[in-house]
């Protein structure tokens, strides 16, 4: 769309906002507000709703566009801002430019820039129905005014009841009574209604000060409250407040929910209307009601009235149920009344017929990213629901709905959670549920902290379930086995029970890990028996974690670059390890951590900010703090080469290299190969080079991307095995967890079979065997140690050397080799060796080469030398009296190395 300009006066704007930010009584961070421009009228407004009221605030507004009305939403939040940034200027003008995602607001020099949606753009939004029909005269039977709203405020602070009810009688000078406070009205018929006293004051308290309202009551149950009674006050005022409240149904549901007491004299007949239905249902006199008591206590009259409906026969349509609740509308057609809620009002009804129509919740199931199989079996149940119910009805049996209790079986992340809530939806419009909702439990809502505790948490969270789906998350965690005074148990034997008895009325839905799971069902033979459906949640494929990024990204006006989305899908995928892995949720969270990156760096930057810089993600906003720059493989070869000797070593690391890379393109190609396995032996003498050639071969897999993380891990055999039975096992099971996306480097691995009775060692070896099969895609094991020894444990194990695939020597290094490391070494700290240090060096290098033995210390064996000289180094220097200067302190000499080979010698 092209760019809507609109210029407001400043002074109006700015108590506009205020109106929705600062006074506004929402507490919900994320709420919305509604700004409409008009073009046609030339006004611009803000809206804000809620459940039981509407308020706008109304401007002239002069735009450059003749014929155009245009809806946008946007967070109230983003607007506060406003107030501060523009209430210093002297500028009497503010311009709004409307773009296809951002909100431009401009005063003299200062420039605000916000992102929105466009809800809509056309003749006529359906979200000013409710205000806009109050100005009907046919259908305002009472007009009164208030002069200040203040009074009523105070009045109403002192009210507990969450109901106001008020009436009036027909006349010319009737009174109205609102609470403590009368007024003068001009009613033309009688009325009684039930205001919701919460909305009310926080409406009233959004106006300004001795704000004078003119209140209009019509007889399709609205009120509205206006600042302005005509068009000509409008006009003289340049602003025009105006909010609608939505009444209660009169039934007592809504009155006792705050009374903290019930005054004696107060006998009105429209508390009592629907008390006489209820049985043995009474409020208690100066009884306060927590939060939980006023929920089960709606839960329980709610649950009467439904009552009633579950003895009609199942051929009996909501429709007929609603007209035999409300005899007035016997004559609507079937259709029609079908749609009309028991307790609803005629304002919430026409709200609903003006609203466009919605997905079914197939529908929305069948839009969700992946989960084909989950969506086929669920579509396969649903069906399967609806046939044996029509079955039913077709032969004339009574009804009985099918057991439809599940378990959903899968990593955290996965959907569970948003298809039980679909599922919820979908039985109801099938006509599987009545209310289709779905309650949330896990462990520490169910299980109790004393006895009976549990069984009354178990019936609490049933009865609010009824009608619906009881979706019990991390089941497996009800029942602790290492707690004797656990009562998990309990919890479990009780759900077996509700599973039978509330089968016709309710679904429960198990959610866990798929192994955890499994042993939950253990706990009680009855359990899985009564749970026919298991479903399956697969982790997202890495086209669907895509998919899922791009649809919460477009949620808050973001676009990815192409970049960003390989950068995003990098760096789940190192995340996606084990089954902790949190798909989704993990896609979320790096969006996350992408817009703050985003935002600190678009602050930071002393450019002028510009509309891409709103709503586009890039590569670099999804770069971890302290992540190492993607590094090619051609980078890390010339790294290797840089090392001193190990010409075969690198070699064969250049082969396989070489190798990998060619089956990574082959399967590519889906061309059939053979699994590729990754782990290595390293043999050889110590201070060979093996754990700098492991790292650096972490990396390369990395790059190649054969491993996701490419970190490298070191253990020893106290890093395996344990001192207690059946602790080894576990110990192992850890150290390979860390390890997991990268390299675990197990030095003297011949360590692990050191002797046939030892049992500890054997079964950290059996672990290891096990997880280098299982893990192989995403775990390289690297097994280090001496020639004989390595191959003495592979004779033992051949399991273990068929496991192995590359096998590389490592020789000791040569005397010239050895020169080389010292000379490198030293030049690294700024030290420099004299000709005669180097001399004396390869005198003893070669020495020491000659006797060499499995105990030859090679590149250690020249570290140790260095550090000595420096050591020497030191020491002659502090004995020299006199200056020192940079060349003193940066020369190792021949007598250096000369002294500590006297040391050694």
């Amino acid at each position: 769309m092209d760019a809507v300009k609109a210029t407001v006066d400043a002074a109006h704007w700015l108590s506009a906002v205020e109106d929705v930010t600062v006074r506004s009584a929402a507490t919900k961070r994320d709420r919305t507000v509604r700004l409409c421009l008009d073009a046609v009228a030339q006004s611009l407004s803000l809206q804000e709703e809620d459940a039981d009221s509407l308020y706008r605030i109304t401007m002239p507004a002069r735009s450059d566009q003749e014929a155009l009305r245009l809806v946008c939403k946007l967070a109230a939040q983003k607007l506060a801002p406003l107030i501060e940034l523009f209430s210093k200027r002297s500028e009497r003008t503010l311009t709004l430019t409307i773009r296809r995602n951002t909100l431009s607001f401009s005063r003299g020099d200062q420039h605000l820039l916000l992102p929105h949606q466009i809800e809509k753009q056309d003749d006529e939004s359906a979200v000013r129905f409710a205000i806009d029909r109050r100005s009907s005269p046919a259908s305002t039977l009472v007009r009164f005014v208030i002069a200040d709203q203040q009074p009523l405020l105070d009045s109403l602070a002192r009210c507990t009841d969450t109901a106001l009810c008020v009436r009036v009688e027909a006349g010319a000078e009737s009174v109205i009574r609102l609470y403590d406070q009368t007024y003068l009205a001009d009613c033309r018929a009688s009325l009684e209604q039930l205001w919701p006293r919460r909305a009310l004051c926080d409406r009233l308290r959004q106006l300004p000060e001795q704000s004078k309202l003119h209140v209009a009551m019509s007889d399709h149950q609205t009120v509205s409250f206006s600042s302005a009674a005509t068009q000509e006050a409008l006009t003289r005022s340049g602003v025009q407040r105006e909010f609608v409240i939505k009444p209660y149904p009169l039934t007592n549901l809504y009155i006792a929910a705050e009374q903290t007491a019930i005054r004696r004299d107060d006998a009105a007949p429209w508390k009592s209307g629907m008390a006489k239905g209820i049985a043995g249902k009474k409020r208690n006199r100066r009884q306060t009601m927590l939060p939980e008591q006023l929920a089960d206590d709606l839960f329980e009259q709610r649950e009467d009235r439904e009552q009633r409906s579950n003895d009609l026969p199942l051929a009996e349509s909501a429709g007929d149920l609603i007209r035999s609740e409300r005899p007035e509308l016997a004559d609507l057609p079937p259709d029609r009344a079908e749609r009309i809620d028991l307790g609803t009002d005629d304002s919430a009804r026409l709200a609903d017929e003006a609203r466009p129509t919605e997905l079914s919740a197939l529908e929305q199931l069948a839009q969700l990213p992946g989960l084909q199989r989950v969506k086929k079996q669920v579509l396969d149940i649903a069906q399967f629901a609806a046939f044996e119910k029509e079955r039913l009805q077709a032969l004339g049996i009574a009804s009985k709905r099918p057991t439809l209790h599940m378990a959903f079986l899968g990593n955290p992340g996965t959907g569970k959670t948003i298809v039980a809530r679909r599922i919820g939806q979908i039985f109801k419009e099938l006509g599987l549920l009545s209310r289709g909702h779905v309650v949330e439990v896990d462990r520490n809502r169910l299980i109790g902290a004393f006895m009976g505790h549990t069984e009354q948490n178990l019936t609490k969270y049933t009865k609010r379930a009824r009608g619906g789906v009881l979706f019990i998350d991390e089941a497996y965690a009800l029942f602790k086995k290492d707690s004797a005074k656990d009562f998990g148990l309990t919890a479990i034997n009780g759900l077996v029970k509700l599973l039978e008895d509330h089968r016709s009325d309710l679904v429960v839905i198990v959610a866990g890990y798929r192994q955890e799971m499994s042993e939950f069902f253990s706990f009680n033979p009855g359990l899985k028996e009564r749970i026919p459906f298991h479903i399956e949640f697969p982790d997202y494929s890495p086209d669907e974690l895509l998919a899922i990024a791009e649809h919460l990204a477009a949620e808050d006006h973001y676009l990815l670059t192409e970049g960003a989305k390989e950068s995003l899908l990098r760096r789940a995928l190192r995340e996606k390890l084990d089954r902790s892995f949190g798909n989704a949720r993990t896609v979320r969270n790096l969006l996350e951590k992408a817009k703050i990156h985003h935002a600190v760096v678009a602050r930071s930057s002393s450019s002028t900010l510009e509309g891409d810089a709103f709503t586009t993600l890039t590569a670099e906003d999804f770069q971890a703090e302290g992540d190492e720059r993607a590094e090619s493989v051609d980078d890390l070869l010339d790294e290797l080469d840089s090392l001193v000797g190990l010409q075969e070593v690198k070699r064969l690391v250049k082969r396989m290299t070489a190798m990998l890379a060619l089956e990574q393109r082959r399967s590519a190609y889906g061309l059939q190969d053979e699994p590729l396995t990754l782990h290595m032996s390293f043999t050889g003498n110590p201070g060979t080079g093996k754990t700098t050639v492991a790292r650096l071969i972490g990396r390369i897999l990395r790059a190649l991307g054969l491993l996701p993380k490419g970190h490298f891990v070191e253990a020893a055999r106290k890093d395996l095995v344990a001192g207690y039975l059946g602790q080894t096992a576990l110990k192992t099971g850890d150290k390979i967890k860390e390890a997991l996306g990268g390299i675990l480097f197990l030095d003297e691995a011949y360590a692990l079979a050191r002797s046939k009775r030892e049992s500890f060692g054997a079964e950290a070896l059996a672990t290891l065997i096990k997880e280098m099969e299982d893990k192989k895609d995403i775990l390289t094991v690297i097994l280090a140690g001496y020639t004989e020894e390595m191959e003495e444990l592979f004779l033992l194990n051949p399991g273990l050397k068929s496991r192995i695939r590359f096998h590389l020597h490592f020789p000791d290094y040569s005397a010239s080799d050895l020169v080389e490391i010292v000379k490198r070494k030293a030049s690294q700290s700024d030290y420099r060796l004299t000709l005669a240090a180097e001399e004396k060096l390869w005198q003893r290098f070669i020495r020491e080469c000659s006797f060499a033995g499995k105990d030859f210390g090679n590149g250690r064996l020249a570290e140790n030398l260095l550090e000595a000289a420096k050591l020497n180094l030191s020491t002659r220097l502090a004995r020299t009296g006199g200056e020192v200067d940079r060349t003193m302190l940066t020369t190792l000499t021949e007598a250096d190395f000369e002294e500590e080979m006297g040391n050694f010698e």
